[in-house]
């Protein structure tokens, strides 16, 4: 997997939606890429498979 870091407050997501928030990811919050689209990042964090908004990541 790939390491990437959250550059700002984000919100970490059920599903590929912007109605399905879960918890608040802090900036510089380490998550593994499970998977990449144009809008929507399939991440693992602290165990759990989640979505994140690809434009709020960076290596």
């Amino acid at each position: 997997m790939n390491v990437h870091f959250t550059t700002r407050g984000i919100s970490l997501r059920a599903g590929p939606s912007a109605q399905m928030p879960l918890a608040t990811l802090l900036q510089g919050a380490r998550v593994n890429l499970i998977s990449g689209a144009a809008i929507w990042c399939r991440v693992s964090w602290q165990g759990d498979s989640r979505y994140v908004a690809q434009a709020y990541l960076r290596l």
